[in-house]
């Protein structure tokens, strides 16, 4: 691999992907967007794109009364979580993180997909870019990918492996479609990244891996790893912004 092949999968995967924490939980997600957006051009809005059940413990619903209505309703109550982002030196050896505090801007459980969005004005250095959705009908199992994350809350690493198995009547979880790859991922992957080699561009973001019943219990199936495919993270997007 050159050496500028190397300095691209930095920035272009690992540079993109974050470590996500509740109080309870923690997962990964991507930023997707960092760009001036205020009336004074001065402060940016940067955006994370993450799994829904990794933000979950910090929403809650709680029934309160309300005098207008003059009656009890249900509100959604959300509280702020924590985005790391890792600092390197010499590109790739890891020597520390700064966090932001981020809110959740969007949520859909039945999707399991989340948008952050940072309080931090400043502009993120390295933006993930998504596979457009018009070009569908050119993936195709065996393309390369690389899964990017932060398994088990180890610091951001990516593990490599192909598409399996790309939308099909097997790859239908809860009604939903996901994409199937042998690049392994674990738990605290949930939120990442899930990128094609060749395009540089971000398909999918892992949520779900196989699991086999051993004896009372379960082993995780690393290399059989569902990712939700860049079709619903559009229609997400679309929905909510």
């Amino acid at each position: 691999m050159s050496e500028l092949e190397v300095n691209t999968l930095h920035e272009k995967f690992l540079y993109t992907t974050v470590l996500v924490r509740t109080k309870k939980a923690g997962g990964s997600g991507s930023v997707i967007f960092s760009k001036k957006t205020d009336k004074s051009g001065e402060e940016f809005s940067t955006f994370v794109l993450t799994n829904f059940h990794v933000i979950e413990d910090a929403v809650e619903y709680k029934t309160e009364w309300d005098n207008f209505a003059k009656k009890e309703i249900k509100k959604e109550v959300r509280a702020p979580v924590d985005v790391h982002f890792f600092k390197y030196k010499y590109q790739s050896q890891q020597i520390g993180t700064y966090s932001a505090t981020a809110h959740i801007v969007a949520g859909n459980k039945e999707e399991d997909l989340a948008l952050l969005k940072l309080d931090d004005p400043n502009a993120a250095k390295h933006v993930a870019t998504l596979y457009p959705r018009e070009k569908l009908n050119e993936l195709r199992i065996f393309d390369k990918v690389i899964c990017v994350g932060a398994g088990l809350g180890h610091a951001v690493f990516p593990t490599h492996g192909e598409i399996t198995s790309l939308m099909g009547p097997d790859d239908i979880i809860e009604n939903k479609s996901f994409i199937m790859t042998s690049a392994p991922s674990i738990f605290g992957n949930s939120g990442g990244a899930l990128y094609l080699k060749r395009t540089q561009e971000l398909v999918g973001v892992p949520s779900r891996i196989s699991v086999a019943l051993v004896g009372f219990g379960g082993s995780p199936i690393s290399f059989m790893s569902y990712s939700i495919p860049f079709t619903r993270i559009y229609q997400f997007l679309d929905d909510n912004c």
